[in-house]
């Protein structure tokens, strides 16, 4: 690398604990510098602190003092004289305490104008002058912020007004005015087919059989059979094999998680899981995902308590269900109301050792399950995207909390 920023320090911070397990293994000391590092790196990143965090703060500097002296034999001169960012770290605590929260301290905020004014005009150009075709792409990009701007503010004046319902559906598509418009937004499939197809005909990938997912439909849909809400034909026949084969459905490619970021509620961070039959010419891939499950407030361990289940996501469909609403138009026909399911198949992992976090490098092993527990669920019980890394050991994996800020305060 000829130039180091801090997007590449972030995206590193988020992969090397993971990366580094199993080549570490025995060398548990290296491993705990480098856990300290990054505990310490995401604690300065939060927005307060109280007596507590800065306890944590540190312990993780305790940590970097009492193991950084196994790395100083790969340095020339043998000292920590000559490295000032790690002399820098001493004084964070007593900085916080005098001048508040530093979670905005970092050298982006002198390069956000160039390398948005800049660097990304300069690539939207063609390279042969380029000045007048960066200067017409700004334009065209401060207008398109005015005019979200101004629609944000129409929607924030009178937010049930049938000119906010306009200004709403002129936001589609903008990620940063639906971010503003719903930090609390459920999570929704992603991906989905314009063309609906019977189940019968569904092809699956590698390793999935539609006898296990029509199976998990007739487990999942016969628990509508008391629901007044749903239709005639679900409650019914919902747990009949025969009748779920003849229903359509749009297939769809994942889940879309919209959180709040970590002390602040004013923006959100979007967490995407996908299903690919075929990737890159090497068969399936399934990502990951957290699910709400029964709590268990009597367990030891924190996400026992919390009811985090890690599952792998196997497929995504939307299932349409229409309802007799009761009434008729004027031409007296019965008047359908559609609801929709959006419902994923995975597949449950379980977790090691109690879920209880590696002394070493702080994350949680879990593994395939020897009974395999394929289930229907709703999107709406997904918590996040997680990621999870090979350990070394056949169907063992390593629980990555550090992706981003809000996974590492909800696993660890």
């Amino acid at each position: 690398m000829k130039q180091w920023t801090g997007a590449e320090y972030k995206d590193m911070v988020k992969v090397w604990l993971a990366a580094l397990a199993s080549l570490l293994e025995g060398h548990p000391d290296h491993f705990k510098f480098i856990k300290s590092v990054t505990d310490f790196i995401l604690f300065t990143s939060y927005h307060s602190h109280t007596d507590t965090t800065l306890k944590y703060l540190q312990d993780a500097l305790s940590g970097i003092s009492s193991n950084i002296h196994l790395f100083l034999p790969y340095r020339k001169s043998h000292s920590m004289r000559m490295i000032p960012k790690i002399q820098s770290l001493l004084h964070y605590i007593e900085c916080i305490r005098e001048m508040g929260s530093a979670d905005n301290s970092d050298t982006k905020i002198s390069e956000a104008t160039h390398k948005n004014l800049i660097k990304d005009g300069y690539r939207f150009s063609n390279n042969v002058h380029y000045i007048p075709q960066m200067l017409r792409w700004e334009t065209r990009l401060f207008h398109i912020k005015s005019r979200v701007s101004i629609l944000l503010h129409i929607v924030k004046l009178d937010p049930l007004s049938p000119k906010a319902d306009i200004c709403r559906k002129l936001l589609v598509g903008d990620s940063l005015a639906s971010n503003k418009l719903s930090p609390g937004l459920i999570p929704h499939i992603n991906g989905v087919m314009s063309k609906r197809n019977t189940i019968a005909t569904l092809t699956f990938p590698e390793g999935i059989s539609i006898s296990e997912f029509s199976d998990a439909l007739t487990s999942y849909f016969s628990t509508f059979q008391a629901d007044t809400s749903a239709s005639l034909d679900l409650r019914t026949s919902g747990s009949l094999a025969l009748w779920i084969l003849r229903q359509k459905i749009y297939r769809a490619n994942g889940v879309t998680v919209t959180i709040q970021q970590h002390n602040n509620p004013d923006t959100v961070v979007v967490h995407k899981a996908r299903w690919v039959e075929k990737w890159r010419g090497q068969g399936n891939r399934f990502d990951n995902i957290s699910i709400q499950r029964d709590r268990a407030p009597q367990n030891n361990c924190w996400v026992r308590q919390q009811g985090y289940c890690p599952a792998k996501l196997l497929y995504a469909i939307c299932f349409c269900d229409r309802i007799n609403s009761g009434e008729a138009n004027v031409n007296g026909s019965v008047i359908w109301r559609t609801v929709h399911h959006d419902l994923l198949f995975v597949e449950d992992l379980e977790y090691l050792l109690s879920a209880m976090p590696n002394r070493t490098h702080g994350m949680i092993m879990c593994r395939d399950a020897p009974q395999r527990v394929r289930r229907i669920v709703d999107d709406s019980s997904v918590l996040t995207a997680v990621q999870l890394v090979p350990s070394g050991e056949d169907n063992q994996y390593l629980l990555n909390q550090y992706p981003s800020l809000e996974s590492y305060n909800m696993i660890y």
